[in-house]
């Protein structure tokens, strides 16, 4: 609609694509993985344990297809409103599990002082590039050229690497 300049961690899709440019850049890796209680009798994503159970999105929330490879493997999805109703439905017992990516699913969950009732199962769905893509009004191309310039050089720096070390972003 052109009335918003740039968005943050955002995956290639056809449908941004037709208003939206990309870096050449990707900023970080945004990751899509399941996430249970602690006190949950699933170790691993497996997806010969996942058919019948069933995990909650945030509503609207796609993550590259990985929900539905979940549905796919037998799951039944349900929706949440916001991350907090998210964390709230996981922690309420009403889904077995909840799919998110790992940094902001972490920051929330220690907001609500959940982070050490919930743990991640391993490997991930899925794994793709998290751009900031900007606006494809008249003359951003220059501006994301520069960004991308200078997102490939500060990831080449120690700041940046202590930043990834720091929060585990998979770059």
């Amino acid at each position: 609609n052109k009335t918003v300049d740039g968005g943050l961690c955002a995956t290639k899709s056809a449908e941004r694509e037709a208003y939206a440019i990309y870096p050449e850049e990707h900023l970080l890796n945004y990751d899509s993985t399941l996430f249970v209680r602690m006190d949950s009798e699933i170790e691993v994503f497996d997806a010969a344990t996942l058919r019948g159970r069933s995990f909650a999105t945030v509503k609207g929330y796609a993550f590259g297809g990985a929900d539905q490879a979940l549905i796919n493997y037998g799951m039944v999805r349900r929706e949440a409103n916001n991350r907090d109703s998210l964390l709230k439905v996981l922690m309420a017992r009403r889904v077995d599990m909840v799919l998110d990516s790992t940094l902001p699913l972490q920051v929330d969950a220690e907001r609500l002082a959940l982070n050490d009732q919930i743990r991640a199962l391993e490997p991930s769905v899925s794994s793709s590039p998290g751009y900031i893509m900007f606006s494809n009004k008249a003359g951003q191309d220059a501006l994301v050229s520069a960004f991308t310039k200078a997102l490939v050089a500060f990831k080449a720096t120690d700041e940046y690497r202590d930043i990834a070390q720091k929060y585990n972003i998979d770059h």
